[in-house]
């Protein structure tokens, strides 16, 4: 793309005059020193012999003078062609400015972005066309100086048209060392921010339906054991208000509350009979209790959530000691996420009240998880728990709906655990 100058199109005649002027020159003194060549070979030669020399010289002399001009010309009319098919199909501006921020070159495009033309924003100021989010009017210099520092940089500006419309663009601008100046490139963005747009709505719309899964999930967990309703509610309350009081991330956060909204998903695979049986459970009965972790992680590992949803859900049994289910993992081996959803998992369940357990009071469920810190539950865990609970309320003020109790878990579940 070849930039256009007002000062080119100003001295353009001058320039023609000057040109002719010349050519004409020239062709009278080619025209007189061939004359007296000429005459000499004429003098001193026969006449035959300087016509030759004349003829075979000059004239394919000019035939070569004037096929190279006939290429020059074509060549000239072929880029310009190719300079104007690019100035019609590129939508970006390609601006050089002087270090005072002057545009000093520009190109057609500048026509169809802001509705100017090309003369009327040379030799002014980059504000005509936008306001840059880190620029300062005070201080002119100061794109330059963030240049010499990341000597190429893309940022966002909002662009003003000629009608006074605005427009977000993207500005890519480079340094110019040798001549004191920078090169910027306009983009409109407004297709890309649209795109966006539909593409966060579309994003939306399938988190709204992944919830609406979820929610479909657990309530099918919960009703084949009636006795644990709301459970995995409360814990997803809960695992949430650790997760915030550690200072993870939305995203980290995000996972948990899916995660604790469906990890007792696997109990579908244990008979109902088991689940809400009044007495003691066998070893056998137990074994299938244990199993509902990896069930529930092979039920959902095909599902591609953006969060390590399977593999929580598998780890919520697992101990810091190695002496959890179903794979005996310990310390690091434990997801951090895993660790939060095991503390929640075994408060709400001490807490919880069961036909068959006796409450106790939510001090029990509290030290249980403090006498186990850092031997089967992770230390930090267990203290952001401890607190939300001492010192923000229960769940970081999160109220739950069904008050804590507990039950002393040993003489429930053989080998301890939680139903």
């Amino acid at each position: 793309m070849k930039p256009i100058r007002a000062k080119n199109r100003e001295l353009l005649p001058l320039s023609i005059v000057l040109i002719v002027s010349i050519i004409l020159a020239v062709f009278s003194v080619s025209i007189n020193l061939v004359d007296r060549f000429y005459s000499v070979l004429e003098e001193y030669l026969h006449f035959p012999t300087g016509e030759l020399i004349i003829y075979g010289f000059f004239l394919p002399l000019i035939g070569l003078l004037w096929l190279t001009y006939r290429r020059w010309r074509d060549a000239a009319r072929r880029q310009e062609e190719l300079e104007n098919i690019v100035d019609s199909i590129n939508p970006d501006v390609l601006l050089v400015v002087d270090p005072n921020r002057n545009i000093v070159m520009c190109n057609p495009s500048v026509k169809r972005m802001f509705g100017y033309r090309v003369d009327e924003v040379l030799h002014q100021k980059t504000d005509i066309l936008y306001r840059d989010r880190r620029s300062n009017p005070g201080r002119p210099h100061e794109i330059f100086e963030a240049l010499e520092k990341e000597g190429f940089h893309v940022g966002l500006a909002t662009g003003i048209k000629k009608d006074s419309e605005t427009i977000p663009l993207e500005i890519i601008t480079g340094n110019m060392q040798c001549r004191g100046g920078a090169v910027l490139l306009l983009r409109d963005v407004r297709h890309r921010q649209k795109a966006e747009d539909e593409l966060k709505q579309s994003l939306a719309k399938l988190r709204r339906l992944l919830e609406e899964i979820v929610n479909v999930l657990a309530s099918t967990a919960e009703m084949r054991d009636p006795y644990t309703a709301g459970h995995q509610r409360r814990v997803t309350v809960l695992a949430c208000a650790i997760a915030e009081e550690l200072g993870l991330s939305p995203e980290q956060i995000e996972g948990i509350r899916l995660a604790a909204r469906i990890h007792d998903i696997g109990k579908i695979y244990v008979p109902a009979e088991i689940l809400s049986k009044p007495g003691r459970l066998t070893e056998t009965e137990f074994s299938l209790i244990k199993a509902h972790p990896q069930v529930g992680h092979d039920a959902l590992q095909s599902i591609e959530f953006p969060w390590p949803v399977a593999e929580i859900i598998l780890q919520h049994h697992e101990r810091l000691d190695g002496s959890g289910f179903p794979r005996g993992l310990s310390g690091e081996e434990i997801l951090l996420e895993a660790r939060v959803l095991a503390v929640a998992d075994v408060v709400e369940a001490m807490s919880s009240h069961r036909p068959y357990r006796p409450a106790r009071g939510i001090e029990k469920a509290l030290e249980e998880i403090s006498q186990q810190k850092g031997i089967l539950y992770d230390s930090q865990v267990v203290d952001a728990c401890l607190k939300l609970f001492s010192e923000k309320g229960l769940g970081g003020g999160q109220l739950l709906t069904k008050p804590f109790v507990t039950f002393d878990i040993d003489k429930r579940i053989p080998m301890g655990g939680c139903r």
